[in-house]
């Protein structure tokens, strides 16, 4: 279920644009909308879970949410669209960090150092949602019309909320009780659906919303660690740690749908064996590496790097900030290359550096708030780690408008000068998240 977003990250610019007329900015910014609300509602889901629902109902609330919005988004309809989306952004919210605490409740022991191998082997099995479904969606929506992508995503999440419902059993010694009344759930839905609803009506407000967004979630933080102990309140101080850092590192990684893509279509030499790669395309390059390093990471972790005991977290995700570091480093010594584009291997070679140090930041994070969170905390703080993507997607935005703005002169020459500075600037910026 938790993969369907890719599948319409990969055509809703594209659904948008054919369906409602929009201009390119306009799509854009739509879309920039709905990820960060997809991600910033995670909050919601954990509070729901944690406060009266459980995770497994939360789970199934949120797709049958999901699958609702993606029918409304079929409509002609532009205010029918904003439903579903708000629909599938609230559902997201209530699937992302409930997935991942259930992935936990398999096991008795909040610490089984077994966790991190589950982390991520579930990472592995998103990132190949994230290959398949773009392609899938990509390819039906381009042949037989983008109605027929989006039904396709609404079908397989239906699928995939049955199976929840019928299949996902947590280890015994975890007991869901639902104490919340139903009235009180259904108003308070309703109440978030209709927010979120004017959001994407009125895109305006959206700066404003972050900001409270970010206010609010330093107050619960504060609320969370006032109500615990003494050892608690270490681990929740080592869950804002692991938070940031992977604030830091979602903010480098989301370049790629935006100050990257540009580059990719500005600069980079796509023609292969007489035929021109789309610049999207390059985004399946993450996704593949995952696939392919991942149980090799997996197996020399296990093997040589953590035979006598685990490494430390910190350690791991210090590794992976290097890793990304020098994927920048890459592009900028790719921008060195004479000529009037820049050859395809140093894109390749980046992005698996890249992925590499994705591969030791994301399931450690994850893995470790899990291990860390007091149990009557864990689907809010699970909901952190969903909240640091949402605050990445943003920075995200944020950091590439500066790009764009200083990129803008290489339209005069063939010169590279503007992208080596900025490339540059991003290497070096993992290096304050490790200091």
């Amino acid at each position: 279920g938790i993969n369907a977003e890719y599948g319409i990250r990969a055509i809703f610019v594209l659904y948008a644009i054919h369906q409602f007329s929009l201009d390119e900015a306009q799509a854009i910014s739509l879309f920039a909308t709905f990820m960060t609300l997809c991600y910033g509602t995670s909050l919601i889901g954990g509070y729901i879970a944690d406060n009266g629902l459980g995770v497994k109902n939360t789970i199934i609330l949120g797709s049958a949410f999901s699958s609702l919005g993606l029918i409304c988004i079929l409509s002609p309809s532009q205010d029918l669209c904003f439903l579903g989306l708000a629909l599938v952004s609230l559902g997201s919210g209530f699937i992302k960090p409930n997935l991942l605490t259930a992935a936990g409740l398999f096991f008795e022991d909040p610490k089984d150092p077994r966790k991190d191998k589950v982390y991520s082997l579930l990472y592995i099995a998103m990132n190949l949602g994230n290959l398949i479904f773009p392609v899938a969606c990509g390819f039906i929506g381009k042949t037989y019309g983008w109605h027929y992508g989006i039904g396709l995503i609404s079908a397989v999440l239906t699928v995939a909320t049955y199976l929840v419902y019928r299949k996902m059993q947590f280890h015994p010694a975890y007991q869901e009780i639902q104490s919340i009344s139903k009235g009180k759930l259904f108003w308070g839905n309703l109440s978030l659906v209709i927010l979120l609803y004017c959001l994407f009506k009125y895109q305006e407000s959206f700066h404003s919303l972050m900001g409270i967004i970010i206010c609010g979630s330093i107050v619960y933080l504060g609320r969370i660690f006032y109500q615990c102990n003494s050892q608690e309140r270490k681990n929740v101080l080592t869950i804002i740690a692991y938070v940031l850092l992977f604030t830091f590192f979602c903010t480098l990684y989301e370049q790629a749908g935006t100050s990257l893509m540009l580059f990719y279509e500005r600069a980079v030499d796509r023609q292969v064996m007489g035929t021109v790669i789309p610049s999207s395309a390059f985004l399946s390059l993450d996704p593949l590496f995952v696939l392919i390093c991942g149980p090799a990471l997996l197996f020399i972790s296990a093997r040589y790097l953590e035979k006598t005991k685990p490494m430390n977290g910190f350690v791991k995700m210090g590794s992976g900030f290097l890793c990304v570091a020098a994927s920048f480093g890459v592009l900028a010594l790719g921008t060195q290359v004479k000529g009037v584009s820049i050859p395809l291997i140093w894109i390749v070679g980046a992005f698996f550096i890249q992925t590499i140090g994705e591969l030791w930041i994301a399931p450690v994070s994850f893995s470790k708030i899990s291990h860390h969170a007091p149990p009557r905390f864990k689907s809010i703080l699970m909901s952190f780690w969903q909240m640091a993507i949402a605050y990445g997607h943003y920075l995200a935005g944020l950091v590439a408008q500066f790009s764009i703005n200083n990129v803008a002169a290489l339209s005069s020459g063939n010169s590279f000068e503007e992208y080596r500075a900025f490339f540059v600037h991003l290497a070096l910026f993992p290096y304050s998240a490790l200091i």
